[in-house]
């Protein structure tokens, strides 16, 4: 069976690929049924009464046009194979793989910061922001900074300890709200944007006062898209000496 209820289907290659253009136009219907069976099953059948029932088409129609769909695919040993499938199922599962290599790999340098001290960290997150001004200031690069900068994850797990707030799904939220909100603010680290996304919430929770979601909520919702706020830095000062004392102020307090 297949994980997923659903398969890629690339319009411009299906309207341009010589083959699907090359079948009677009555036989692509089953030449679609034909590959949600193998999205299902891996393949579908070559016998034309089973594959009549897979696909809940009349058997004279099979036998009318399933000839003219066989070229899109591979006969083995009795069944249907779509290659196009099988290749593009290959690409997703290194992808997932690479996925999920990268994300361990997240966790792994979120468990090694854990250990240390919340003063160590802010420390560390101090020197990225620096790092980070300096490199604006000689027009060097806009990349986040090399060395101890600190990844989504890692700016979300602290600021999620910082103010009090629990648990996986509470981190994973405000992660993923960092990642889709820095690309609204490209020039700002991740620690700053996750410090305009925390003071965003406590806006909301001051504004709406008992009828406030979590702050998980908040954050899954996207409900900070929507707080009228443009996507800067507003309570920090422009010309202030030190811009990451302000937003490492909360970090520094238990």
């Amino acid at each position: 069976m297949t994980s997923t209820p659903w398969f890629k289907l690339y319009a411009t290659d299906y309207l341009l690929d010589p083959d699907v253009d090359a079948i009677p136009r009555e036989s692509e219907a089953l030449l679609i049924r034909m590959w949600c069976i193998c999205h299902i099953e891996g393949s579908c059948p070559a016998d034309p009464e089973e594959l009549a029932r897979k696909t809940r088409c009349g058997l004279q129609y099979v036998l009318q046009y399933k000839s003219q769909c066989e070229r899109l695919f591979e006969l083995r040993e009795g069944r249907f194979y779509s290659r196009r499938m099988e290749d593009e199922k290959r690409r997703s599962e290194q992808s997932r793989k690479n996925a999920n290599k990268r994300y361990s790999k997240e966790l792994t340098q979120s468990a090694e910061r854990a250990a240390l001290p919340i003063a160590t960290q802010s420390a560390m997150l101090r020197s990225d922001y620096d790092s980070n001004s300096k490199k604006k200031e000689e027009k060097t690069t806009s990349e986040f900074p090399s060395g101890p900068s600190f990844n989504s994850i890692e700016v979300a797990r602290i600021l999620c300890q910082s103010n009090g707030w629990s648990g996986n799904g509470m981190i994973c939220a405000l992660r993923d709200a960092i990642d889709f909100q820095a690309k609204q603010m490209p020039e700002e680290t991740f620690a700053r944007v996750g410090d305009w996304l925390v003071r965003t919430y406590f806006e909301h929770k001051t504004a709406k006062g008992d009828f406030a979601v979590t702050p998980q909520k908040f954050f899954e919702q996207a409900l900070y898209r929507r707080s009228g706020h443009r996507p800067m830095l507003a309570g920090m000062q422009a010309n202030h000496n030190n811009p990451a004392e302000y937003a490492l102020a909360q970090l520094e307090t238990d």
